[in-house]
């Protein structure tokens, strides 16, 4: 499970941290998902104290939608885009939306998305239980030739869900700011080029020293010897940061945490 800063409009490649798990480990445990957001908070110099403020946007995938976890993003109050589990009762709840309450998704460069649409659940899903000020969005799209549908698509249009606590704002806006979550997907296949595919050593803490090689070849400030680096920085840890996103995505292999401080790994 990596951790990742992403500011800017084209998006930075900064590795914020790297928790190792155990291969049955479960995709939406939400200790580990608190474990790598702690870890990440704690490299971003302009975060002082346990409440976050709006500085901050944290991104995760559907994995990290559960109640533990959106619980404690409300305690520490950062802005949060969440992937937002896509039921049979939400989708249920989808199909009750009227068809003019559909508005057009924006592509990668906010324009209109020709086959792609978004709109909000407000009042259509059962939000008890779940932190105050949360909304659910929802963005319907025509899939790629060849894709496979899930029982939850409708009328052959693929959906998908996310929780935020952004309480306005275009939602076209915000569901590309959520989509732009899948960088980080792009940052973990690049990771595994540079060595995690496969953790070659026995021991734990021998492969920890082996994944932390790999992710230092990601960052910016080490010698890009797994990709090419190119363009200008925007932005690096010892300049203030007017926005950082953090992502995580992706599952290793054993249990543990390294953290990235200025390109020198240390153990906490």
């Amino acid at each position: 499970m990596c951790a990742f800063a992403d500011h800017g409009i084209d998006g930075t490649d900064e590795p914020l941290a790297i928790l190792l798990r155990t291969g049955n480990a479960s995709a939406n445990t939400a200790a580990d998902h608190t474990a790598i957001v702690e870890a990440a908070l704690e490299q971003l110099p302009d975060v002082v104290g346990y409440r976050v403020g709006k500085t901050v946007l944290v991104r995760t995938n559907s994995a990290g939608g559960t109640h533990e976890f959106l619980d404690y993003l409300t305690r520490r109050r950062p802005v949060y885009s969440v992937g937002f589990p896509l039921t049979e009762t939400t989708a249920a709840a989808i199909d009750r939306i009227r068809p003019e309450a559909w508005t057009p998704a924006y592509d990668a460069d906010g324009v209109d998305r020709d086959g792609a649409w978004v709109d909000a659940l407000a009042g259509l899903i059962d939000l008890s239980g779940w932190p105050d000020g949360m909304r659910v969005i929802v963005r319907k799209v025509r899939p790629h030739p060849g894709a496979q549908l899930r029982f939850t698509d409708s009328d052959g249009l693929r959906l998908t869900t996310f929780a935020t606590n952004t309480p306005r704002g275009q939602l076209a806006d915000l569901e590309l700011r959520h989509r732009r979550q899948a960088r980080c997907e792009d940052r973990i296949r690049t990771a595994k080029d540079c060595g995690l595919t496969n953790l070659p050593l026995h021991g734990f803490d021998q492969n920890r020293m082996w994944s932390a090689r790999g992710v230092v070849g990601l960052s910016p400030r080490s010698t890009p010897s797994c990709r090419e680096w190119s363009g200008v920085h925007k932005g690096s840890f010892e300049s203030k940061l007017p926005e950082v996103t953090t992502h995580f995505a992706g599952i290793l292999h054993e249990a543990s945490t390294t953290h990235l401080s200025r390109a020198i790994w240390r153990e906490t």
